[in-house]
């Protein structure tokens, strides 16, 4: 039980790893449309060896909330779907 918890955890933090992506995605893409419809040039920041036209702090926050909203959205779902129904089953 333990190794499916783990892999269940696993899986719900890369999930949310996953939105934090899609979420800076599309950050990004409507900050480069905002300064390019005012006919101004995006800033481009290296992150990390990648560019980036996002805030550094903005970036770090979106990924720590993926991450840590996974956990804890595993962890409820855990206890919702498996520790829950065990109780009810026996």
């Amino acid at each position: 039980m333990k190794n499916k918890k783990f892999f269940y955890l696993s899986a719900s933090i890369f999930l949310g790893w996953l939105l934090a992506l899609l979420g800076h995605s599309l950050l990004e893409i409507y900050f480069i449309d905002k300064a390019l419809n005012q006919n101004l040039i995006p800033v481009n920041k290296s992150l990390w060896g990648e560019n980036c036209y996002l805030p550094f702090y903005i970036d770090i926050l979106l990924y720590l909330f993926g991450l840590g909203g996974g956990y804890f959205w595993g962890k409820y779902w855990w206890q919702r779907l498996y520790v829950k129904n065990k109780l009810n089953n026996n």
